[in-house]
């Protein structure tokens, strides 16, 4: 187990350190909604989203 999160943070790090230059933002949502409705209500309202 402690392999896997040694891998995930390694992952963590290059995706911080070669997406450095883009905007980001952390999405935080409370509810009871089916992942498939919040997925389509956020759809292309968000930069890069279709």
């Amino acid at each position: 187990m402690e392999e896997g999160w040694i891998a995930f943070f390694h992952q963590l790090r290059r995706y911080v350190e070669e997406r450095d230059s883009e905007r980001r933002r952390t999405l935080y949502l409370t509810g009871a909604a089916p992942a498939h409705v919040v997925s389509d209500t956020i759809s292309g309202r968000l930069p890069g989203h279709d």
